[in-house]
C-alpha cells in the first residue's frame, strides 16, 4: 500500500509504502501494519513476534529471538564447548534448559547474556548441524539476533488429552520461544497448532526384500507341508475310498 506525503498532486511527492506483518489471532490470520519504508528510510514503531512486543526501528536495531529445537543427527548436534575458554569450536552456542516455563526462559537468557553460562535450570553447551548453519545463514539474510536452546523434553510435539501440546510446539504455542528450527516433520495435526515455513528437506523410506529364485522346482506344491503329512492325508484319502467301497 503507498501513501504520498505531500499529496497526490503536490510537486514534491514522496511514496510512502506500510510495512504489513502477518500475526495470528486465534484460528485467524490477519495483516497488520508494523512500519513503512519511504526515500527518508524504513521505520518500524513495534514488532510482535509470538506475543511479545519488539520496539525498535528496523534501521537502528534488531530483534533478538529465542529459538527451540531439539536433538536430531544430523540437523542438530550437541556438543561440548572447550573446557577452559567456554567458546564453541564448531557450531553456536545453545543452552540445555530443565524448564518450559516462559518467565524462567526468559531469566535464564537474560542471565546468560550477562555471561552466567550455567545455574540450576540451565547448562551452556554448543550446537551444530544442517538446521544450526541454515538458522545462522537465515539471520544473517533477515537480520536478526538468536538464542538457542534445547527443549527440556526433547520431543517435537503431540496434542495430549487435555488439549495442549508438548515438546517444541508446545513452547511455541506457549509464547517460551519464537521459533522453532530443526527436523520438525509437517502433519496435519501439527499445521493446526502452529505455522510453518516451507520444507526445507525431504525424507524418503525405502524397503528390502529377499529376491525370489528364478527356477521353480516341481515339487514346489508339496513345500507347505511336511512328508509325514502328506503321508498322513494320502493314507487318509485311500483309507476312506477303500471303507467307501465295501460299504456300498
Amino acid at each position: 500500500m503507498k501513501r504520498y506525503l505531500d499529496g497526490p498532486t503536490s510537486p514534491k511527492q514522496q511514496i510512502m509504502f506500510e510495512i504489513l506483518g502477518l500475526s495470528r489471532k486465534k484460528t485467524r490470520h490477519r495483516w497488520t501494519r508494523i512500519g513503512n519504508i519511504s526515500e527518508q528510510g524504513a521505520l518500524s514503531p513495534a514488532i510482535v513476534v509470538a506475543g511479545e512486543k519488539f520496539s525498535n526501528t528496523l534501521a537502528e536495531s534488531r530483534s533478538h529471538l529465542r529459538v527451540v529445537t531439539r536433538v536430531s543427527h544430523p540437523f542438530t548436534i550437541e556438543d561440548y564447548p572447550v573446557t577452559d575458554e567456554n567458546f564453541c569450536l564448531m557450531g553456536i552456542p545453545c543452552l540445555r534448559v530443565a524448564t518450559k516455563n516462559k518467565n524462567e526462559l526468559r531469566q535464564i537468557f537474560a542471565n546468560f547474556e550477562t555471561e552466567i553460562l550455567t545455574g540450576p535450570l540451565h547448562n551452556f553447551l554448543c550446537c551444530k548441524g544442517l538446521a544450526m548453519d541454515l538458522l545462522t545463514a537465515l539471520s544473517k539474510d533477515v537480520g536478526f539476533d538468536f538464542g538457542v536452546y534445547l527443549v527440556a523434553d526433547d520431543k517435537d510435539g503431540r496434542e495430549l488429552e487435555n488439549g495442549q501440546w508438548d515438546g517444541i510446539i508446545g513452547d511455541l504455542r506457549s509464547g517460551a520461544a519464537h521459533i522453532g528450527f530443526g527436523s520438525i516433520s509437517v502433519t496435519q495435526s501439527r499445521k493446526s497448532a502452529i505455522d510453518f515455513s516451507s520444507p526445507y528437506y525431504y525424507s524418503k523410506f525405502s524397503f528390502l526384500v529377499a529376491t525370489t529364485k528364478a527356477k521353480i522346482k516341481l515339487s514346489a506344491f508339496l513345500e507347505p507341508f511336511s512328508w509325514k503329512l502328506w503321508i498322513a492325508i494320502f493314507s487318509a484319502l485311500h483309507a476312506t475310498a477303500i471303507a467307501a467301497a465295501i460299504f456300498e
